[in-house]
């Protein structure tokens, strides 16, 4: 079930976002539960009730001691629920072109059309088992292993950019590029230099500039809340502008180990854990 997305003042705050929230009698063909959302960002979600003994034990077998630890860790921050682009909305308030077409600039529009919901104990799974080496010297390829249901995979980064719809090209090192003039170009604090401590996104002039900040915010940098424009953010808003194709996959793998590497607050689980259980598990 779709929640409808809620309506917001075009030049405030013009980002449309649905919660995924699949409904109490919504039973998935795995057997999981999944996971239920609109509530409010400092509320967790209490997994020991949606939980089967058979998917906990198929959830931990083949974990190592350490790996065994890092589940545990993350299972006591608990998760927030996941939020979407509603394209309905963005059509609605005359966004749905211009994000569309910005979005097509660094080949992922598919990202618009992502929808589904998260299973807890996939996501601790995926993560306490997640590693991604970056290509080396002689190797061209990223690598990412991962366990999910109690069995390990492989996957090279060509093949999770056909996963997910991304570029299929390598970058390793994103464009560099003079921060204080860009952002003095999105904002209409023209005189204000950028700092990824103050700078809000709530300042850019473009309402579709705004909107996929926040769609990034939400699902690739999983974050629970808005705050101010990070580097990496900043730097896929400056593709954006310049048309530029990305590498998703090294950002994606860095993203992952930077989740993995908090001890405390609740994990903003993004779609990206979902696409990559979905597509391996069925």
């Amino acid at each position: 079930m779709r929640t409808n997305g809620v309506g917001m003042k075009r030049k405030a705050q013009p980002a449309q976002f649905t919660d995924k929230n699949p409904g109490s009698s919504s039973k998935q063909k795995s057997g999981k539960t999944p996971v239920a959302g609109l509530m409010d960002k400092n509320q967790l979600l209490s997994t020991s009730s949606v939980r089967s003994n058979k998917d906990k034990l198929l959830h931990l077998k083949n974990l190592t001691a350490d790996q065994r630890i890092k589940y545990d860790v993350l299972a006591a921050r608990g998760i927030l629920p996941n939020r979407y682009a509603d394209k309905q909305a963005l059509a609605s308030i005359g966004l749905l072109d211009d994000v569309t077409k910005l979005l097509e600039g660094i080949g992922w529009v598919q990202l618009l059309d992502f929808n589904a919901p998260s299973y807890a104990e996939l996501v601790y799974e995926f993560l306490s088992t997640f590693e991604f080496k970056e290509p080396g010297p002689v190797s061209m390829a990223s690598m990412f292993h991962f366990q999910l249901m109690g069995k390990p995979y492989v996957l090279s980064d060509t093949t999770l950019r056909k996963i997910f719809g991304w570029y299929n090209g390598y970058q390793r090192d994103p464009p560099e590029f003079d921060e204080k003039e860009f952002w003095q170009t999105l904002t209409t604090k023209k005189s204000a230099a950028y700092s990824g401590r103050t700078s809000k996104a709530s300042t850019m002039v473009d309402p579709a500039y705004r909107y996929i900040y926040k769609l990034f915010a939400y699902t690739l940098f999983g974050r629970g809340s808005i705050g101010p424009v990070s580097k990496p953010e900043l730097t896929i808003l400056y593709c954006v502008h310049k048309k530029s194709k990305m590498d998703f996959a090294i950002l994606f793998g860095k993203r992952m180990n930077e989740v993995i590497a908090q001890k405390d607050g609740p994990i903003a689980v993004s779609y990206t854990h979902l696409r990559a259980h979905e597509t391996e598990l069925h």
